[in-house]
């Protein structure tokens, strides 16, 4: 026979998202939190954010930027992308 849980609030996902609401949420009730399989499995977890720039010969802004772009499936701002890339290089100690 299933088991019924109950709770005043369902998050479903462990990432950023969700863990934040369960920290708010938990002030007003009780919780559960769905995940895949660990907390740790999350899209924010998986996420690539961070600083690009180009230090090697070998390597253009360009290709910094189309890959930028394809990873992002449409989603990302070319402008930015590009922005990023051009004005990251000072913000690294080399």
């Amino acid at each position: 026979m299933p088991k019924t849980l109950t709770s005043d609030f369902l998050i479903i996902g462990s990432g950023i998202a969700g863990l934040s609401l369960a920290l708010k949420a938990s002030r007003h009730g009780t919780v559960r939190l769905i995940t895949k399989r660990q907390l740790s499995e999350s899209a924010t977890d998986y996420a690539q954010g961070g600083l690009a720039a180009v230090f090697s010969r070998d390597d253009s802004v360009e290709d910094h930027v189309r890959d930028t772009l394809n990873c992002g499936a449409g989603l990302s701002d070319e402008t930015v992308a590009r922005k990023v890339v051009t004005e990251a290089p000072p913000a690294f100690k080399t």
